[in-house]
């Protein structure tokens, strides 16, 4: 994973999920 400000990690329940912004659109 890079240094991305467009991603965000967010913990829940213990699992890692990827939010990443639609800025590429």
């Amino acid at each position: 994973l890079k240094d991305d400000p467009n991603i965000e990690i967010i913990n829940i329940h213990g699992k890692g999920y990827k939010l990443i912004s639609p800025a590429d659109e």
